[in-house]
């Protein structure tokens, strides 16, 4: 599901910055209920497969094409500069 070429997944821990998962994203959590949904990106509930009591928040960006993936991720680095 969350394979696609231009997918682009950020995962939130509330106790530290949101990082682009550089590692296959099933293979290491777990995905659970949806929290929001927008036109262009949903946010899920998911946790760590090894730690199933560890909560986090992934938000899943769906982009057309490779130039909207990396303005995207460009957004994605600014925001998590930010303390918010």
């Amino acid at each position: 599901m969350l394979r696609g070429s231009h997918s682009a997944i950020l995962v939130k821990d509330l106790d530290s910055p949101a990082s682009e998962t550089p590692e296959v994203f099933e293979d290491t959590y777990e995905l659970g209920e949806i929290m929001d949904e927008g036109c262009s990106s949903v946010v899920r509930k998911c946790h760590l497969r090894s730690d199933p009591e560890k909560s986090y928040a992934v938000k899943v960006m769906r982009v057309p094409d490779e130039e909207l993936y990396q303005i995207a991720m460009k957004e994605a680095r600014t925001l998590e500069k930010l303390n918010h």
